[in-house]
């Protein structure tokens, strides 16, 4: 059984992630992986820095999304990490437990 989620940024510390500030300063859809045997781990950076980790995904197959663009008022196709598409498919699914 895995597990797929977004964590924390203060759970990341001992993580050899590049810092969340130079990730912030990077372009949209960028993003850092680490990967273990049993754990992946991903910092993508949409409006904001999202934090995600899986035992069960990777971050390949890269997929494409759609995000407004204030700067070209139109929607662009950015790159968006294994992880974060399988979380954004898969949220609220235990909602349908209750």
């Amino acid at each position: 059984m895995g597990a797929t989620g977004a964590i924390r940024v203060n759970r990341t510390e001992n993580c050899p992630l590049e810092d969340i500030k130079s990730i912030k300063k990077k372009s949209r859809a960028s993003f850092d992986f680490w990967n273990s045997k049993y754990l992946k781990m991903v910092w993508w950076n949409d409006n904001s820095v999202i934090t995600s980790a899986s035992s069960h995904h990777g971050f390949e197959p890269v997929a494409q999304t759609k995000r407004w663009s204030y700067i070209g008022r139109k929607f662009i196709e950015i790159d968006q990490p294994h992880i974060l598409s399988q979380n954004n498919k898969f949220m609220g699914g235990i909602d349908l437990l209750n």
